[in-house]
């Protein structure tokens, strides 16, 4: 659907598709259909010119107006204009026959001429044409019937009825696609919010995690961005959201690779060959950008692996033994092979590795990660001392460039409410508030940038949009036109201010509080490029002075209920909320 014209556009297929017998069912796959979008803008603009407007029948009704401008039809157009010439020039004719000049009109029409026989005006070539085109709606079926109707008309009827097959012939015609089976494909990028996440060292189990939790309506909202609403109403409910891969589908797949790979030197050398999991291990952690899928797996493969067998058969084929097994395996930056006589290691080679990503992940126990890791932990332990969450995973050296260290912390929730505003706020400030703390105010680093952006915008956010400030007001940015918003965002900016103080304040005393944990966390990601959940929540557990709540609190269904009992305290008349009747599903009308 990305192609708009071109042999391979949809118009171009769905003419070979009306080719097909209309009994034949099809299976048909829209690929790529997010290009096939009708508005754009944040105003839904509709896209003019859309020249996939057929698809939106196809899927609705399974009936496609075509057009069938087949080769008969160009051949009789074409004809069609030389005869009317030749009329034009003095050709006469009576009868379905040339009676004038007839020996030029066979030069010109390509016909034999023969003074025995009379010359037909319309060739009794062109009549499986006419039939084809236009036998049904003529009624002429056979050639001896269409031979009379022709014998009946002069030159100028016969040129009319030509002119009323070829208008026949270019009239759409309905083709149905009612027992057709049609899979529509598309990359949403808009619904994988964590698709902008290009990193390699997130953990592809904890993408997997986030890609579970999208839903159709999630689908259907980001849908409205590229379709008319009408539109996503044809595309149905049957909706088969794949997840991203996880790290055991990654391994499975390289291993598939592996063995293909190696298949095909056994069969070359006639030996066997095997692969240590350490060299899984090495392609997951070279060639595994969640985000991007699995194609880099395929390069990562071949720059490790098979750019290296030549040097490896090499020795098989100068060796004087006879070796039947290779076995492959990694050690440090080297890739090592093996040699196997008899199940008797005979010697082994290794060869170099570039290795890309692993020499960035390599710890270096320098200034930039003790920088790092005292900025990373300040956010960490104020995510589970504010936010009650253990991050999954902590940072102090990343193969990013643009990122040295990160905290990956799941804080999606299925609400946000106006006291977790400051304590989030707060946690985004934990970095610059960690390096003030530990290092001083005058030696902080200007590695905090983004982590200011992100909690001035979540503060604004809550401010203008979720009604979390003083007054309940939807504000517009400045340059909207929208007339039924407010403007003014001097107050606002007043609010926000004070509020990103009040984080800062949060910050500063809860890490002054968790001092502790603060430096022991630090030092430990200062020494390790990384800790996990599991490491993590035991040293949390020790020295944290904050109690880390286990349990999700129930605090609004609890406030809900406590409410309803406080009603009906001291109350004669027992109210009674649930006695209401419910409507059936069954009912045919409502009441």
């Amino acid at each position: 659907m990305g192609e708009k014209s071109g042999i391979n556009s949809f118009n171009s297929k769905i003419s070979d598709l009306c080719d097909n017998p209309e009994d034949s069912p099809i299976i048909i796959a829209l690929d790529e259909f997010q290009h096939a979008r009708t508005v754009k803008g944040p105003f839904r603009e509709e896209i003019e010119n859309d020249q996939n407007r057929k698809v939106w029948d196809l899927i609705d009704s399974g009936k496609v107006n075509y057009f069938n401008w087949s080769r008969s039809i160009w051949c009789l157009d074409t004809n069609l204009r030389k005869m009317k010439y030749l009329l034009f020039n003095g050709i006469e004719v009576e009868n379905g026959v040339v009676t004038k000049n007839a020996e030029v009109y066979c030069l010109e029409m390509s016909e034999t001429f023969d003074e025995s026989k009379p010359t037909l005006f319309i060739p009794e070539s062109f009549y499986e044409d006419i039939k084809d085109i236009a036998g049904s709606e003529l009624k002429v079926f056979l050639d001896k019937e269409l031979r009379e109707l022709l014998m009946t008309k002069n030159g100028n009827e016969s040129i009319k009825f030509l002119e009323r097959v070829i208008q026949l012939g270019q009239r759409p015609s309905i083709k149905y696609f009612t027992k057709s089976m049609v899979f529509i494909m598309g990359n949403i990028d808009e619904a994988y919010t964590m698709s902008g996440n290009f990193s390699a060292d997130i953990d592809a189990d904890e993408f997997h995690k986030q890609s579970l939790k999208i839903k159709i309506p999630k689908i259907k909202a980001v849908l409205r961005a590229r379709f008319r609403d009408e539109q996503i109403a044809r595309l149905g409910n049957i909706h088969l959201i794949y997840p991203a891969l996880n790290r055991k589908a990654y391994t499975k797949i390289i291993q598939n690779e592996l063995s293909k790979t190696l298949s095909t030197l056994e069969k070359t050398l006639n030996i066997t060959c095997f692969y240590d999991e350490s060299l899984v291990q090495l392609v997951y952690r070279e060639g595994v950008y969640p985000v991007q899928g699995v194609r880099p797996i395929f390069t990562t493969i071949q720059h490790l692996l098979k750019s290296k067998l030549s040097f490896f058969i090499m020795n098989v084929v100068k060796s004087m033994r006879s070796i039947n097994k290779l076995d492959f395996s990694v050690l440090d930056d080297y890739l090592i092979c093996s040699y196997y006589e008899n199940e008797q290691l005979i010697e082994t080679k290794s060869s170099k590795l570039i290795l890309n990503l692993e020499n960035l992940r390599k710890n270096r126990k320098d200034e930039l990660q003790s920088i790092v890791a005292v900025h990373e932990s300040g956010h960490a332990v104020l995510h589970a001392t504010l936010m009650n969450k253990i991050p999954e995973k902590v940072y102090s050296v990343s193969s990013d460039n643009n990122t040295h260290g990160f905290v990956y912390a799941d804080l999606e929730k299925d609400y946000f409410t106006k006291k977790e505003m400051i304590s989030y706020a707060a946690c985004i400030l934990g970095g610059i508030v960690a390096e003030e703390i530990i290092f001083g105010a005058e030696n902080i680093t200007s590695g905090s940038d983004s982590d200011i952006k992100r909690a001035t915008e979540l503060i604004f956010k809550c401010l203008k949009q979720s009604g979390f400030g003083a007054n309940v007001i939807s504000f517009s940015i400045e340059t909207t036109e929208v007339a039924n918003t407010f403007h003014d965002i001097e107050e606002v900016e007043i609010e926000a201010l004070n509020i990103l103080k009040a984080a800062k304040n949060l910050a500063t005393e809860t890490l002054q509080k968790e001092k502790t944990l603060l430096l022991v966390l630090s030092d430990f990601l200062s020494k390790n490029t990384s800790i996990g959940q599991h490491q993590l929540a035991p040293m949390v557990e020790m020295y944290a002075e904050t109690k880390i709540v286990k349990e999700k609190p129930k605090f609004y269904r609890d406030k809900l209920n406590f409410e309803l009992e406080k009603l009906t305290v001291g109350n004669d008349n027992e109210i009674s909320i649930l006695n209401f009747p419910t409507a059936s599903l069954n009912k045919s009308n409502a009441d």
